[in-house]
């Protein structure tokens, strides 16, 4: 988690443009974004549908980032167990919470770097685009 409440957001498009936004943290948003032409260096601010399109996009990101960390915390817990939890096996009542748990996230994770993805190509696409590509 961040230490402040806001950061600065730096992306490259896939035709090499610059995007930078600032993302606040408190309500998840995206303020101040705009677009620097690779070549020419000018400047436009990415209207409100692409700035949300990207708001998305980045919001996806943080929760596959902490589905992510949750399914690590959850593996882990089940490696401290060593060859008791291998002996159990899976489905045993006192293991099988932990791997359903960690396949939750798992999902969770999946479905969220996919909708990262689609909000991301979606962005992405209409920022080179407003940068005139």
């Amino acid at each position: 988690m961040p230490n402040s409440t806001h950061d600065t957001v730096l992306l490259t498009t896939p035709r090499g443009h610059e995007v930078v936004a600032e993302l606040e943290y408190d309500g998840f948003a995206v303020r101040h974004a705009k677009v620097v032409h690779k070549y020419t260096g000018v400047m436009k601010p990415l209207d409100a549908v692409t700035a949300e399109t990207l708001e998305r996009a980045l919001k996806a990101k943080r929760v596959y980032d902490h589905a992510m960390t949750e399914t690590r915390a959850v593996e882990q817990t089940l490696k401290g167990f060593g060859a008791l939890a291998a002996a159990l096996g899976n489905e045993h009542p006192a293991i099988e919470p932990y791997w359903r748990e960690a396949n939750q996230h798992k999902t969770i994770a999946q479905d969220m770097r996919e909708r990262a993805r689609h909000f991301h190509d979606d962005a992405m696409a209409a920022i080179d685009k407003l940068a005139g590509d």
